[in-house]
């Protein structure tokens, strides 16, 4: 159903004049000094049963930054070590296994 920009328009200038229209209603001093009393009788709203995994996020949140760091420190920690000696030790594993030793690997 398609509506046309004129009927929006004077469906608009009805509601506002129905809005302007309300009736306006007094209230008394007594009466608001009673509700008010009321209300702060009525104390803090009781929390309900809160589910756990709505703290996970704010734990996730928190420890983000504390994480990014830290993978800063590891990648560049890891950067700077010589891995390629690592990969050698591995080639010559992979090329001949079963005469591979703890004790060839260090030349003994």
């Amino acid at each position: 159903m398609k509506v046309s920009r004129e009927n929006l328009t004077r469906l608009e200038k009805i509601l506002i004049e129905a809005y302007g229209r309300k009736k306006k209603v007094k209230v008394s001093e007594v009466w608001q000094t009673k509700v008010m009393s009321h209300i702060q009788r009525l104390g803090p709203v009781k929390k309900a049963k809160q589910n756990n995994l709505l703290f996970f996020d704010q734990v996730v949140w928190r420890l983000a930054p504390a994480a990014s760091i830290l993978i800063l420190i590891l990648a560049t920690f890891m950067l700077s070590l010589d891995f390629v000696s690592e990969y050698e030790m591995a080639k010559i594993f992979m090329d001949d296994p079963i005469e591979f030793s703890l004790f060839q690997s260090f030349l003994i």
